[in-house]
């Protein structure tokens, strides 16, 4: 979204709050806030983007509505990870996930288990990333969810990043960015600079050729072979020897 549509969106969503402020109508107030939080978060206004949320959320809770507590917790918890408070982000996915859980809502639940995944790792969490972004996969598998399947196989490659397995991380990467291409996803600022650290780890250690030529292999795999195989390597215990030339092999 361009700046000029931001700015539009915020002034539709400013009327129909006070249209709805106006009726009494406390769900549309909560669902106008939570948009206007979007777009505050969309234009790097953090703060007012929180006030929204927070408001947001106090009447969803008020109204037993786990659906919006829950995105809106979720919410809330992409504003904590944008300010480098990972901490917070973890506790409020946490409550979010109880909720997606109770709701079986399976949209809101494979956003908030790649993004607990992502906070979990990049707290160095990583046997509890590891189940999170494992469950994520096989959620996001069933639903055939491409476009939270290029960041959750990102995520992945991070956490493979983190353990070592560098081959790995770089067929993750680059079958990630078979899919954002294919589905013309970018990602967004936030989301490349932060995952820089990690793709150059990989670079560096393994090589420009070599890294290519993993990012390649794993751009060449189907979809579903790499989130099936992905699945059950997290699942595997973290400290267990593997072979690493059978490694997302073509």
């Amino acid at each position: 979204m361009y700046q000029g549509q931001y700015e539009t969106a915020r002034e539709l969503n400013g009327r129909a709050l006070a249209l709805y402020r106006e009726l009494g109508d406390r769900q549309g107030v909560a669902r106008a806030l939570v948009h206007l939080g979007v777009v505050a978060s969309g234009l790097k206004d953090h703060a007012a983007a929180r006030q929204h949320y927070e408001e947001a959320l106090a009447l969803f809770r008020a109204l037993s509505d786990r659906r919006g507590i829950a995105t809106t917790l979720n919410n809330l918890g992409v504003i904590a990870r944008h300010q480098d408070d990972y901490a917070g982000a973890l506790r409020l996915y946490q409550e979010a996930l109880e909720l997606g859980r109770a709701a079986e809502d399976q949209d809101q639940l494979t956003l908030v288990l790649v993004n607990l995944g992502l906070v979990a790792t990049r707290l160095q969490q990583l046997a509890q990333a590891r189940l999170w972004l494992a469950e994520g996969l096989d959620v996001i598998l069933a639903m055939g969810a491409k476009r939270v399947g290029a960041s959750a196989l990102e995520v992945c490659a991070e956490a493979a990043t983190s353990l070592g397995e560098l081959d790995r991380a770089a067929a993750l990467f680059g079958a990630a960015m078979a899919l954002r291409t294919a589905l013309s996803i970018p990602a967004d600022e936030w989301w490349r600079r932060t995952q820089e650290p990690a793709r150059a780890r990989v670079e560096l250690t393994l090589g420009i050729e070599r890294a290519e030529t993993m990012r390649r292999r794993g751009a060449a795999r189907a979809f579903p072979d790499v989130v099936t195989e992905t699945s059950r390597w997290l699942r595997e215990d973290a400290t267990q020897d593997r072979d690493e030339s059978g490694v997302l092999s073509s």
